[in-house]
């Protein structure tokens, strides 16, 4: 099965492509101006592979939370080749990207999942072992911290994501039975390849799945401009 996944919702670019062999990933570090490079990219990796798009057999894209600008620019890229194409397209989230990067070392751990929101707040998802109540929600740095302080549970509680600043406050503060996990390194469009492939091999069915995990944003909260009163 061929796969192209794709990730613009952080701090960079990366995107992913499973063919029959393996899995091959590039990145671009640059956070803005996804619009001009993305598809170079995805033809450039296609062409490594000497594949063209009505080769492939399933799209995947993060959807979020993250940039309000990058999500929307990933989401709109994968739909365009979907609808010009046919192929089914996957939205996996964030949260569960992180989560799942964690799944095989902390198998019986909760989690809490940290992302940069791009402004004061943080973007947080607690995944509780306990209970399965899982809890989304925004969160000032000071917020966060009390939280995790809070936590009533006899695991620990292991923390990712890509909120750099407030995970080296929390690394500096020594909290009881918590622990930092570094996943600085891992590429959020291979993951998702790990994610689909996991899944397919429950449902096995690509547009159940696709039905199941729509590729629409994630958003914690409104986009910074609306549209005037006046127009509407």
């Amino acid at each position: 099965m061929n796969i192209l996944s794709i990730d613009t919702t952080a701090n960079n670019t990366n995107i992913s492509l499973k063919d029959k062999s393996n899995i091959t990933s590039d990145i671009n570090n640059n956070p803005r101006g996804q619009v001009s490079f993305l598809f170079p990219m995805i033809v450039k990796i296609l062409d490594s592979k000497k594949l063209k798009f009505s080769n492939l057999d399933i799209l995947l894209t993060a959807t979020g939370p993250g940039s309000f600008t990058g999500i929307r620019v990933g989401l709109s890229a994968m739909q365009g080749i979907s609808l010009a194409t046919g192929i089914p397209i996957v939205g996996i989230n964030n949260f569960d990207i992180y989560a799942h990067s964690l799944s095989k070392s902390n198998k019986d751990n909760n989690i809490l999942v940290l992302l940069e929101s791009f402004r004061k707040e943080v973007f947080c998802k607690f995944y509780n072992k306990d209970t399965a109540n899982d809890k989304i929600f925004q969160a000032s740095d000071n917020e966060v911290i009390e939280f995790l302080s809070n936590i009533k549970s006899n695991k620990q509680t292991t923390i990712c994501g890509n909120a750099d600043k407030i995970l080296s406050k929390i690394d500096n503060l020594n909290i009881e039975n918590t622990e930092h996990a570094e996943v600085n390194n891992i590429l959020p469009s291979k993951i998702m390849i790990e994610i689909f492939t996991k899944e397919i091999t429950k449902i096995n069915n690509i547009k159940k799945l696709a039905q199941k995990n729509l590729a629409a944003p994630f958003y914690l909260r409104p986009p910074d401009i609306s549209i005037s009163k006046k127009l509407t």
